[in-house]
Order: C-alpha cells, then structure tokens, then sequence
C-alpha cells in the first residue's frame, strides 16, 4: 500500500479532524509503542505540537507524546513548532527507527517548518520517531540549567513571552526564587565556549538580565546561604600559592553546609594569573570544580563547587601573566643560603628551591643573596639577562641589579661552604670609603663589600679567589694601603686606589689610612701697628693653612704684652719709660 506524505496546513488540519472521528477500538491483543524524541539544536526541548492520524486498526493510546498502536493499523506522524516559535525554529529532518524488513515508510518536510511521517504496517514491539528541530532566521535557544538553593522561575525577551529562543542583541529577563536562607547571587548565560554574566536589575534582587549573544545559551542561576553560624557545616581553608593575592570565599564566609553551593574568589599579585585550581576534602580526596569563570572585577576568578560532608582546602594556582607583556624569572637556590627575587611589583624568597618573579621588559629587578655563616653564593648562571653588582652589609648580603629582557629568565645560585682563610680590611676613621670584590676561578663573584657606613670589615676568603679592592678617598685625602700576611709579610701601597691580588692559604689583614698631606702654616704679617707707653694695645697674629699654636721663638714684646698661644692674640698694657723698638721671632705650628 503507497503512502502519501502530507503537503499543507489544510491537511494537517483534517488529520487532527480526521482524529476525533476515529472510532475506539478495543485493545487489540497485538500493539506497538511509537515512541517520539524531539530536540531543539541538539538538546531535548517540548516548544512542538506532536499530531497524529491512523488507519486500520487505529489508535490506542496518545499520551505523553508518543503513541500506542493496534498491529496491522498504520499511521502519519506531523510535528511543527508551538505558535510563538514559527518563523524562529523549523523541522530540520525526521528519522524513524525499529522497524522490520518489508515495512513501508516515507517522510518529509513541508515548507520546512513543519514535518510528516508516514508509516505503514509494522512487525516490530517499539518504533521510534526522532525529530530535529533547529532555530533560523537568527535566532538561537535558550535553556536552563540546574541550579541548588533556588530555581528560575521567568525568562522573558524584550518584555515577552518567548523564553526559549532569542535573537543576537536582545534582553533575555531571568527571574529567580531563592530557597529560604539563600540570596540570588549570579545569573551566568553560558555556551560556545563563552560565558555572559548577567546583571542584576534595579527593579529587584531577584530579577537579572544580559543581552543575547549569537549562539545558544545555557541560562544557570547561583543562590548562595547566607550565613552558617560557626558551629554548623564544615570549614572552609584557603592555601596561598606562589602569586596569589586573594582567595576567599565570595560572601566572606569560612564555614558551608554540606550540599550548599560555594563560590571562592581568587585573584593574583600583579604580573601573575589564575592557573587552576586543587580542592580537597579532609581525606586528601579531589572535590569536584563546577566552574571556574571570569569574575565580576578585572583580574578576578570565581571558583564554584559544591560543599562535601568534609572541611575542604581550596588551593588556586597562579602563572606569570606572560598575556599581559610580563615575564618570568626563575632562580633556583640550594645549599646554605637565601636568594629573594625583588621587583617593582613582586617579592620572593626562599631557600632549597625555587624562587619567582614576574618582570615587565626593560624594567629593573634585584637578586638578593644571603649566605649563611660560613657558605658564600656561587652564581652558576645568569640567564640571558643584562645586571651589575650593588653591594652593602657586613654579612655579605648582596644584590645583583639586573635589566629585564623580553624573554624567560633563569638564574642558578648555590651557597658553597667556605673553606678559606680569615680577612680583615680597617679604613680608619674618616677621610674615605672602599668597594672590594671576591671573584672565584669561574670569575664569578662570590663575596662583595661595599657600605659606606662601616669601617671594618670581616670574612674568610677561599685560597685562590681573587680580590680587587677600589678606594675613594674624600677631596684632598692621600692613601696609604698596608697588606699584612700572618707569614710576617707586609707590602705598603701609597697613592695607589686601585689594586688586586690573588688570596693566599693565610690570613690577611688589609689596613686603609686616608690622610691630608703635611703643609706648614705661611705667617702673613712681618709688621705690627706702633703701641704707647701706658695705653692699651692689641694685635693679631694671622697665617695661612691652619694654625694650631703660636710661640715666640726669638728677642721679646715690649713690657706689659704677652702672646696668647692658642689664638695669636697680643694684648696688654705697656710700661712708661721703656719706650723703643722691639724685635721678636714668632713660630706657627698646625696639626698636620
């Protein structure tokens, strides 16, 4: 028997006419099921109107959208969408499943919105009718997802009805209702890879909206508890990670009821950015991430999970934000000593391990080098990176000042026990300061002084190493530099500020004198004014370059003056009757 394929409204109209004519049956001792499946883009969806006509025995049974139907009757199958859907989704194919060799089927589509299925006589128990349903003209599907602590309970589109599909640019309205205890938090919109965060309206707490992007979107709603009093639920751990700079929960709670939904909020020191995350209940056991999205400020990330029967530890990681123009630095340190790795942004320091930093190109950044007594810093490599020695404190903390290049940096740092001999440098008390470098066989630089506030310096030195000591005295300071071997040696160096020598397997004491050169004072009289006798007289003595004593070294005053040795003063009162010409011979002496 040939089946025809319906090809109008009008057609499908008198089937569903045609049905309420059919007369009961009385249930055949033979029937099958035909069941139906409908999906709307891939996802099972009800916006359709399933109709049917039959012949022969007839129909039994329609309910719950599928079919129950006499052997030896067939049938014809319409589907097409709900009015509010059509021209916004259409039948895109039908397919008919279960049937036996020898039946008769034909199907199609009419004008492309609605579809028939013709069937004839079948053999087999279970039939199964599938039809694809696919959105056009623009328009894409809305669909909910699971949400705990409260539901969705409106979607609207540019103020109406259509809650299930929209168009790129239209307002979706999403209406929540929050379990008791709970609060409407976030509305996400998420497909295609992509998620739309929803904002919340200013008509009410429960009410969101976003504006339809152009794919299919999966609406979900986050309610989260309001409070757990400290007894109650579990606890909530946070574990900081190199780069993190915040990790809470994101109502700033520290306990959760089992069941409930929890969002942490995580963010990175600059430079760095979120690079997943490690959740654990109390066993050790993995707790399983929901989502992990954008968060609502720059830089921020939501991470969301749902609370176990356990306290949990929730550990985000971070990279360097090599997105965002920065680079890394890595140095790896071991044995006895620390290494810190100091930026603009960023502070590291650690021991046995490896330390990191986040660096910006052509920015400055500083390798801090820490021995523990009896070790010094062996710096095996330098990366690929641009730096000069800075160096202060007697403990021979150093610092190695480099220039950032556009790349990965890595530097190697070992703190090797130190198996030299004792060195002592003394600079005196004033008049200059010195700057010394021990560079090892590698010439690398191993030990460095160099802080202007201390005058005496201390350390053992590796038989080998090489010293190189620079000397800066203050503005007409000469140097005297004495070498000292504990073999009875000594070398004396003058005027010389710059010089080097390779460490002996004895100790070594170098002693820095900074003086002025010796200059005696020029007097700059040989005259005095005339005295008379019986009057008061005074006078000064004057000379160049710093007198610190005055001496009457030859002949004598007049009587009734006298010299005042410190300042060079002549003063007194002369006699009556000793009047004449007195000559004397005056000395000059300073310090120097």
């Amino acid at each position: 028997m040939k089946k025809v394929c319906a090809r109008s409204i009008s057609v499908l109209l008198t089937a569903v006419m045609l049905l309420s004519l059919l007369p009961a049956f009385a249930l055949a001792a033979e029937t099958y099921e035909v069941g139906v499946s409908v999906t709307l883009n891939g996802e099972r969806t009800s916006a359709y109107i399933a109709t049917w006509s039959f012949s022969g025995e007839g129909v039994i049974d329609t309910a719950g959208g599928g079919a129950k139907i006499a052997a030896g009757g067939d049938f014809v199958f319409y589907a097409l969408p709900l009015q509010e859907y059509i021209g916004k989704i259409e039948v895109e194919s039908l397919a008919i499943g279960g049937r036996k060799n020898g039946s008769d089927v034909s199907h199609g589509l009419i004008n492309g919105s609605q579809g028939c299925i013709s069937v004839g006589q079948f053999d087999s128990k279970a039939v199964t009718i599938t039809v694809a349903l696919t959105t056009v003209n623009g328009y894409n599907k809305i669909d909910f997802g699971r949400s705990w602590g409260g539901s969705i309970v409106s979607v609207d589109v540019n103020g109406g009805s259509d809650f299930r599909v929209a168009k790129k640019g239209d307002m979706v309205s999403v209406g929540l209702k929050p379990n008791s205890g709970h609060s409407s938090s976030f509305v996400f919109a998420e497909g295609n890879g992509e998620t739309v965060r929803a904002k919340r309206n200013a008509q009410g707490n429960d009410l969101f909206s976003f504006f339809m992007p152009d794919h299919d979107v999966t609406v979900r709603a986050l309610f989260l508890r309001n409070s757990v009093g400290e007894s109650e639920g579990y606890a909530l751990s946070f574990a900081y990670n190199r780069g993190a700079s915040i990790i809470r929960d994101i109502n700033h709670r520290t306990r959760a009821m089992e069941g409930d939904t929890v969002v942490v909020l995580a963010a990175g020191s600059t430079g760095w950015t979120y690079d997943g995350v490690s959740i654990t209940d109390a066993s050790g056991a993995a707790v399983p991430v929901s989502a992990a999205r954008n968060g609502l400020f720059a830089g921020t990330t939501e991470i969301e999970f749902r609370m176990p029967a356990s306290d949990v530890t929730v550990s985000p990681r971070f990279k360097v934000d090599t997105g965002s123009g920065f680079r890394r630095v890595d140095c790896v340190v071991s044995g006895g000593g620390t290494a810190a790795l100091k930026s603009f942004y960023d502070f590291d320091e650690g021991r046995d391990g490896t330390v990191t930093n986040a660096v910006m190109p052509e920015q400055g950044y500083r390798l801090i080098v820490t021995p523990d007594e009896g070790y010094e810093p062996v710096i095996r490599s330098y990366g690929n990176a641009d730096w000069k020695k800075v160096t202060y404190n007697e403990n021979l903390s150093q610092e190695i000042v480099f220039k950032m290049w556009d790349e990965d940096v890595s530097i190697e740092v070992e703190f090797v026990p130190i198996t030299g001999h004792a060195f002592k440098m003394d600079l005196g008390q004033t008049g200059g300061t010195a700057m010394m470098l021990v560079f090892n066989e590698d010439n690398m630089v191993v030990s460095a002084i160099g802080d202007p506030t201390n005058r005496v310096y201390r350390m053992n030195i590796n038989a080998g190493h090489k010293v190189i000591i620079y000397l800066q005295p203050e503005s007409g300071y000469f140097i005297e530099t004495t070498i000292d071997y504990a073999s009875g040696e000594s070398v004396t160096y003058n005027g010389i500020s710059e010089y080097s020598f390779e460490m002996p397997a004895e100790a070594v004491d170098v002693n820095v004198r900074f003086f002025l050169p010796s200059r005696a004072p020029k007097i700059r009289i040989d005259t005095l004014p005339n005295a008379y006798a019986g009057h008061d007289y005074e006078a000064l003595l004057d000379a160049d370059n710093g007198v610190s004593s005055w001496e009457i070294v030859g002949g004598e005053l007049p009587p009734g003056l006298s010299l005042n040795a410190s300042t060079g003063r002549i003063t007194g009162k002369t006699a009556f009757g000793e009047v004449g010409r007195y000559t004397f011979t005056v000395a000059a002496r300073n310090s120097r």
